[in-house]
């Protein structure tokens, strides 16, 4: 009797190999036919295995590239003052001022994305690539300040020279980042240098 139950272990397993072998086709049971694409399968799988392997591919380009920008961070920031209206748009303007630390270990350029509370309450997205003449900023390695233009796409209803000079009365910075070469940003960042919500 102690030899027993091996015994039935050792017939259960040699029962479950069958069974396995039969249902991968082995032991001259049944076999399962390996499904045949077509052409227009094949070649949408060829397609999406080509969109996938690109989008890894980007994916860790798109990494690699904001470690490199992990070093740069805004300190301070703030409205300076209106700006001359810009032909993008009939929308106030303004110079922002950046106060920033750079220890990537060499410059880097940016343009600025920025939210701005108007005068009458509304948060509207300014940046520096929405002017007529997208000037990129270079930030020199260490800590330095820089200025810049911002300015916002227009509203459906252009406004007049007096509304626009209204909306800028009293005009405060909400957020910013910057936007680095390759779409990759900075994360977004209060006046004060915190970071800001999202």
């Amino acid at each position: 009797m102690a030899n027993a139950r091996p015994i039935r272990l050792g017939a259960a397993v040699i029962a479950f190999s069958a069974f396995v072998a039969g249902a991968c086709g082995g032991g001259g049971g049944s076999k399962t036919a390996t499904p045949t694409l077509s052409a227009d399968e094949a070649a949408t799988a060829t397609v999406v295995a080509g969109a996938t392997a690109t989008a890894e591919d980007a994916a860790v380009a798109r990494s690699t590239a904001a470690a490199a920008f992990a070093g740069i961070s805004i300190k301070q920031g703030g409205i300076v003052t209106g700006a001359t209206p810009d032909p993008a748009s009939s929308m106030p303007t303004f110079i922002i001022r950046l106060d920033l630390d750079n220890q990537t270990g060499k410059s880097v350029q940016f343009v600025g994305d920025f939210v701005v509370r108007l005068a009458d309450g509304s948060e509207v997205t300014y940046g520096s690539y929405r002017c007529s003449k997208v000037a990129v900023v270079e930030a020199p390695e260490g800590t330095a300040a820089t200025t810049m233009q911002a300015c916002a796409d227009e509203r459906a209803t252009p406004l007049t020279a007096a509304e626009a000079v209204t909306l800028a009365q009293g005009a405060t910075l909400v957020r910013a980042r910057l936007i680095f070469e390759g779409d990759v940003t900075s994360p977004w960042y209060t006046p004060d240098g915190s970071l800001a919500p999202t």
